[in-house]
Order: structure tokens, then C-alpha cells, then sequence
């Protein structure tokens, strides 16, 4: 599971914005092994990757542009 929360406010012509998120990946058998040659496998001491993100911005947009800065 790879939760994200966000919260925006928004005007007639922009809004401004906010988000966190948290992602992960497991380990490849790259990782686990040392390579792709199965038969030469050495067990590599590897655990889970997390990624923490955060996103703030500010967006507009008029008849002729759209724009978002962040």
C-alpha cells in the first residue's frame, strides 16, 4: 500500500496545493542475489526501499495559458 494525502484551495483562477505520500519497493532478484546469473548467487543483505515525498504548488490558468509551478 502506497498512501498519499493531499489538500488543495482553489480560487476563479488559481489554486495552491499540498500532498505527502509515503511509496515502497521490494527487492529485486538483482539486489537479492548480486546479479542476473542465478547459478553464481551470492545472498546480499537488502530490505525494502521507502520513500517519503512531499509536493507543495500553486496553479492558474486564463483563456489562453495554464500554468503550475511546484
Amino acid at each position: 500500500m502506497n498512501p498519499k494525502l493531499g489538500v488543495r484551495y482553489a480560487r476563479d483562477a488559481w489554486g495552491t496545493y499540498a500532498s505527502r505520500g509515503v511509496s515502497g519497493r521490494e527487492p529485486t532478484r538483482s539486489d537479492l542475489f548480486g546479479s542476473d546469473d542465478y547459478d553464481a548467487a551470492v545472498f546480499t543483505d537488502v530490505s525494502p526501499e521507502r520513500v517519503f515525498d512531499a509536493e507543495i504548488g500553486v496553479d492558474g490558468r486564463s483563456k489562453r495559458l495554464t500554468w503550475a509551478v511546484n
